[in-house]
């Protein structure tokens, strides 16, 4: 689903009108978005209540779920039926996909700027026998986002120092073909294509807002701190003119509190 070509996004009601007896779920063009009919957030057991506090799903004037996920964090939310994209073996073919169309195209080198996506210890071990593998004809440099990190290297109570102290100790671990460099990722807003970026004013053309993944000042601030005291290589997922603005009040005031001369701080996208 495209939703720039399509005018607009799906909904439950969408879907539903395929078919009540089975789950749909359809991941659109920008990877950022998820919709899904009745039957599928059933099988999700998304919590109503709970769900309709994340930003970006979309609800009816009811309040009950309208069946449309936009952005990663609630895109998350579908992760009990996309979690089939994520199998091993699905995966695997997809490294050799790229890392065949690198070789037929000359490239050596690529990046992963988003491991942990789904499952960071199960990523890792599989980059790790992928790419150390002799016959992989690529290197390949990794980034790890920030909040996964946390939430599978930062020890029982996921502890920010701690999760900052192991993934600069894995540069120690680094191969000729797999390359840990201190690299992490930030998320300040949401997509380009997915139309979720967020925009300053005049904003979107048809008045909707786009999605903060992590809302500007100090709180955004205070997370990515302990990482660049560390002398982490910090890259920012920025899409929009108001994340861009964001993400560069975040970063002067890195340098103002813990100044940094080579810090490498990336904007993407």
């Amino acid at each position: 689903w495209d939703v720039v070509a399509m005018g607009g996004h799906l909904s439950r009601k969408d879907l539903d009108a395929i078919t009540t007896d089975r789950a749909i779920c359809v991941w659109d063009s920008s990877m950022h978005n998820g919709y899904a009919n009745g039957p599928a957030i059933g099988k999700c057991a998304i919590d109503e209540g709970a769900a309709q506090k994340v930003e970006g799903v979309l609800t009816k004037a009811d309040g009950s779920l309208d069946g449309a996920f936009l952005g990663i964090e609630a895109l998350y939310l579908l992760m009990p039926i996309m979690k089939q994209a994520f199998h091993p073996n699905k995966l695997v073919a997809g490294m050799q996909y790229l890392t065949e169309l690198s070789r037929q195209n000359g490239i050596t080198a690529m990046a992963e700027m988003f491991l942990g996506v789904f499952a960071l210890p199960l990523e890792r071990r599989l980059f790790d026998l992928f790419f150390n593998d002799p016959v992989t004809p690529v290197r390949c440099s990794v980034t790890i986002a920030a909040d996964k990190a946390k939430k599978f290297m930062g020890g029982p109570f996921r502890s920010t120092s701690r999760a900052v102290a192991n993934v600069m100790a894995l540069q120690k671990t680094s191969t000729e073909k797999l390359i840990y460099n201190g690299g992490v990722k930030f998320f300040t807003d949401d997509a380009f294509m997915a139309l979720t970026m967020q925009m300053a004013y005049p904003g979107f053309t048809d008045g909707h807002k786009g999605i903060w993944n992590n809302a500007p000042g100090a709180p955004y601030f205070a997370k990515m701190l302990p990482w660049w005291k560390a002398g982490a290589r910090i890259h920012v997922h920025s899409n929009g003119d108001a994340a861009q603005d964001a993400t560069c009040e975040v970063l002067a005031a890195l340098q103002h509190a813990h100044a940094r001369f080579d810090h490498r701080f990336c904007f993407e996208h």
